[in-house]
């Protein structure tokens, strides 16, 4: 049922997306058409969509992930994050165009769509974060704890990193945030450091669920996704030596 379920969202998400690009792309050819004997239209259309047409081809070219030789990470999410500028910039060429209605109708009922699932999803975010703060509540000051909580397949918005750090704040220490053992942030971690990871591949396997926890990692506690039919639902439980921290719970197929 879960999958047949995010099948059909995938495919809901796809059509959304075609339909802001085909029907931006009405709007453009029929601005460009209308407005192009205006040499002030021009003069303002010409930056943006040489800037657009320049990002486009970078996004092309470049890796998705770039490897440095003395980083225990790679740069990931290169286009990712190149086309969120390229879509700014879209934006900046549709801004050029001379206003319509029918423009306005047809923007208006896609960001209607587009900022409902975002509206879901969200929320259920938010009840993730609630139930973290209140599961770490009552934990004693300054524990170590671990997350193995995985967006369910049917999100649109699948972003549930450093819910738990945020949750920890004041009270408890993410042992398995990533940042400070990756050496590409400002806050970075010492060899044998008792409050977060120095591995980036234990890192790696406690957010996949599969980290073999060590004697030297107690006490140490884990939250999880208890109920496999509602994955909202969060539990929280104290791991022993010699299990992995993602034995109990929902766990999906191996990431790593």
């Amino acid at each position: 049922m879960v999958r047949t379920s995010s099948f059909y969202l995938v495919r809901a998400t796809k059509k959304l997306i075609l339909a802001i690009l085909v029907f931006s792309a009405v709007c453009f050819f029929y601005g460009l058409f209308r407005g192009w004997k205006d040499p002030e239209f021009r003069r303002v259309l010409r930056a943006p969509l040489e800037l657009w047409l320049l990002l486009l081809f970078t996004a092309l070219m470049v890796p998705e992930v770039i490897f440095f030789p003395n980083s225990p990470m790679p740069f990931a999410l290169v286009v990712l994050r190149l086309t969120s500028v390229t879509g700014v910039l879209a934006l900046c060429i549709l801004g050029a165009l001379k206003p319509r209605t029918w423009h306005l109708i047809g923007m208006g009922i896609c960001a209607l769509v587009f900022f409902v699932w975002t509206y879901q999803d969200t929320g259920k975010l938010n009840d993730l974060e609630r139930q973290e703060e209140s599961l770490v509540n009552g934990l004693p000051y300054g524990s170590r704890v671990t997350s193995a909580v995985f967006h369910p397949p049917d999100w649109f918005l699948p972003l549930v990193n450093h819910s738990l750090s945020r949750a920890c704040i004041g009270k408890c220490f993410d042992y398995g945030n990533y940042e400070p053992s990756t050496g590409q942030f400002r806050i970075r971690v010492r060899h044998g450091s008792p409050v977060v990871t120095d591995s980036v591949e234990d890192d790696r396997a406690m957010q996949a669920g599969f980290y073999t926890v060590r004697p030297e990692d107690l006490p140490m506690n884990e939250i999880y996704q208890c109920d496999e039919k509602n994955l909202t639902k969060l539990c929280i439980r104290e791991l022993s030596a010699g299990e992995q921290n993602g034995s109990v719970g929902y766990r999906p197929p191996r990431l790593f």
